[in-house]
């Protein structure tokens, strides 16, 4: 990864360079990640914190979009092996909980923050209740930390995991400004490109295979209309058991909407992301949230799916210009 230095620009006087703050960055990241998970992914939502586990205590639980379970491995300084592997043993430990434990688990710490929702409504909203079953758990691994150690062989692991395991590395830095205040700077170092699943097999999911789901659950049309567009938009599909999550090409873990084949209510279901399309293409949160409406979740008829088309084809045709 390439050193970051940032300056502040005030008018006319010489750019000053702003200080890297470790420390002021260790002390708040994990209850930064916790009451904003979008810092790691649009649409996450934390169901633990220090989660005793058999492996120990496991920093932050996430729930995605897509239902699957996020492990969140919060490390002062490097990203290095030891957190990979102290990450994967916490994997290894919730894909193998009884559905009982996780929901007692989970369910306290919604409950504690007034959340409103337990896992299996969480779980229930995403189509995966499948999830509770360990034989059908799948649980992603996201390595945070401060700096990273490229001598360390973080990339070399990652990449075996790939067909196996989602494994993302994100490191973040803060920069002190001289009035006090701080900016926040995160980097993704590594990102999967592949189906995550439980054991060793890598599951047969094609496109079509997801858009025949959709077929045999009466959303056939609308799906293929919504994934047939997005490609052409060169947005790059990402396939689950039962959706597709679009994204830039250039980060293919980073969603811009996921779109799933089961209807919700006899209607298509869509989680859509404004912050992700202002972070990878020329538009603001403002702009795309005015266009789109405000992330989340949206249960779409025949012509809300039409309206969602015209939407995209107004945005992404005048990126191409």
């Amino acid at each position: 990864m390439t050193k970051n230095f940032l300056w502040q620009i005030n008018g006319k006087e010489k750019p000053q360079q702003l200080s890297v703050d470790v420390n002021f960055l260790e002390r708040h990241l994990e209850d930064w990640i916790e009451s904003d998970p979008n810092l790691l992914q649009p649409g996450l939502q934390i169901v633990g914190r220090q989660l005793q586990v058999i492996g120990g205590k496991l920093d932050l639980l996430g729930l995605d979009p897509n239902g699957r379970l996020v492990v969140i491995e919060i490390k002062q300084g490097s990203v290095h092996r030891e957190a990979i592997a102290q990450g994967l043993d916490y994997v290894a430990c919730i894909g193998a909980m009884s559905a009982g434990e996780l929901e007692t688990k989970c369910d306290k710490y919604l409950q504690d923050k007034k959340a409103g929702s337990t896992l299996r409504e969480l779980l229930s909203s995403a189509s995966q209740l499948d999830q509770l079953d360990p034989l059908n758990r799948e649980v992603l691994l996201y390595v945070v930390g401060t700096k990273e150690d490229k001598s360390d062989g973080v990339d070399r692991i990652s990449q075996l995991l790939k067909p196996h395991i989602s494994v993302s590395s994100i490191v973040f830095q803060i920069y002190a400004m001289a009035d006090g205040q701080r900016i926040l700077l995160r980097e993704r170092v590594d990102s999967d490109d592949g189906v995550t699943t439980k054991g060793g097999a890598v599951p047969v999911i094609t496109l079509e295979s997801v858009k025949e789901q959709a077929d045999l659950a009466s959303t056939g049309p609308d799906f293929r209309k919504i994934c047939d567009a997005a490609i052409g938009f060169d947005l790059h599909p990402r396939l689950w058991k039962s959706s597709v999550m679009f994204a830039p090409e250039r980060s293919k873990n980073r969603m811009i909407f996921t779109v799933w084949a089961k209807p919700a209510n006899k209607k298509l279901k869509v989680y859509f992301s404004a912050e992700a399309m202002a972070e990878f293409f020329p538009i603001s949160i403002a702009e795309a949230t005015a266009i789109f409406g405000v992330d989340g979740f949206r249960e779409l008829d025949h012509e809300a799916v039409d309206k969602f088309l015209s939407q995209l084809k107004q945005v992404f045709e005048v990126f191409k210009k």
